[in-house]
């Protein structure tokens, strides 16, 4: 789109009621050509979270994710200027599958033979560090 900065409203004469001439002297036109730049990001998100007995737990993330943009880079330039459609494609940055696994292993839950606690963490008190917990 094409926008004239410098365009005053219909009803003021000509060359008063142009916003640059009483700020600058101006009056010729200001052109402005916007061309608004969109993107977008659809993905599949799944996690699995699981506890084990003996204090190990796990947590299994996968994502299959897909980024469309204009502007490639942190320029913002494009490559093609005369059909900017043609600029439409996958950004730089995009990853399509993701997939992150973690263990964790709490020995202070740890059992013994009996099924009961070996060392149970400490209990916090209604005054202690984190009362609002």
């Amino acid at each position: 789109m094409n926008y004239n900065l410098n365009a005053g409203p219909s009803l003021a004469p000509a060359i008063l009621g142009l916003p640059e001439f009483t700020a600058f002297g101006r009056t010729a036109s200001t052109n402005l050509l916007f061309a608004g730049y969109s993107s977008s990001y659809h993905a599949l998100q799944v996690k699995f979270d699981r506890k084990f007995t003996g204090g190990l737990s796990t947590t299994t993330a996968y994502t299959f994710g897909k980024g469309m943009g204009f502007q490639t880079g942190d320029d913002g330039g494009l490559f093609f200027y005369i059909n900017q459609r043609r600029n439409y494609a996958r950004n730089d940055f995009d990853r399509t599958q993701t997939f992150v696994q973690s263990f964790v292993y709490d020995s202070r839950s740890a059992t013994v033979s009996g099924g009961l606690p070996q060392d149970r963490p400490p209990r916090l008190s209604a005054d202690g560090a984190f009362p609002a917990l």
